[in-house]
């Protein structure tokens, strides 16, 4: 409990470089004198931020693990494929459609049509340099 309530009070000790986002039924006239007031109550001093890379990277190859727990036939499957890519929007949008269209190929086949599945879905994305797309089965 020490070290979380630590590494709360360092998060949150500067509301410096924060983004609010207020929400509800207001109009912005009236709740402007009260975001000042609440914005101006932070502290806001200098705290020096910054990341550490624990060299935490995708397991290359193909791995696979069958867990048994329980005593119902179930079953999750997820497909992980990782890889290199140049970061862009365009290419972030590329592997957004390429996520929706395995996602309605998935419930359209899988479940529709051979009635293999309950649920399924695919996310994915473009993070710094690397392209992942996870979750689908």
């Amino acid at each position: 409990m020490e070290r979380i309530r630590a590494i709360y009070q360092d998060r949150f000790a500067s509301a410096k470089d924060m983004t609010f986002i207020f929400v509800g039924s207001f109009t912005p006239d009236a709740i402007k004198p009260l975001i000042a007031r609440y914005l101006a109550s932070l502290p806001t001093p200098d705290v020096a931020t910054g990341f550490v890379d624990l060299g935490v990277r995708p397991v290359p190859g193909v791995v696979k693990k069958e867990v048994h727990l329980g005593s119902e036939p179930k079953a999750q499957i997820s497909i992980n494929f990782t890889g290199n890519a140049n970061y862009s929007e365009e290419e972030k949008l590329r592997v957004q459609a390429l996520v929706d269209v395995v996602n309605l190929r998935i419930v359209d086949v899988l479940r529709e049509k051979l009635t293999l599945i309950y649920a399924a879905a695919c996310a994915g994305g473009c993070f710094a340099n690397r392209m992942r797309t996870t979750g689908c089965g």
